[in-house]
């Protein structure tokens, strides 16, 4: 398994130094996307923020052209982690089977036409209250991955 070397740690620190310096919401997480990318292998990604009413609101997208946003809200078979109020860092096959998962309409209207398989969810909260989610997603072949991306952002 990769380690993080030095060079990873300085993209970090510099993601966290955008996120609070950065005043305009899309500009920095467009940022973000693009820096995460350097340390963390994915090939599209979404980070939405929530509104006062605890919605997700518009997204910024990284190589993404999908309607992933629409289609996630109308089909997401794992909501009550969405609005669980606890900031949580899970992969789409760790709450629901791989055979269901696949056969999902969803997993077929999204993923399929993308050549995704894997996907990484983050939830942020903050005193319980929804801030945002981050959704990373990969091909087959990026498996190792995905699996490394949840590794890191857990510990």
């Amino acid at each position: 398994m990769k380690r993080f070397e030095n060079s990873d740690w300085l993209v970090l620190n510099s993601l966290i130094y955008k996120i609070y310096t950065t005043r305009d919401f899309e500009l920095m997480r467009s940022e973000f996307l693009e820096q995460l990318r350097l340390v963390l292998d994915f090939d599209s990604a979404q980070f939405r923020l929530a509104n006062e009413e605890g919605e997700l609101g518009d997204t910024v997208a990284f190589h993404d052209s999908s309607d992933l946003a629409t289609q996630y809200e109308e089909n997401d078979y794992c909501r009550g982690l969405l609005h669980g109020g606890k900031s949580i860092v899970y992969r789409e096959s760790d709450v629901i089977s791989e055979e269901v998962r696949s056969a999902s309409e969803y997993y077929n209207k999204v993923y399929v036409p993308n050549g995704w398989h894997y996907s990484i969810h983050m939830v942020l909260c903050h005193e319980e209250r929804l801030l945002g989610k981050l959704l990373c997603t990969g091909n087959r072949a990026s498996r190792i991955f995905i699996m490394m991306m949840c590794f890191c952002w857990i510990c």
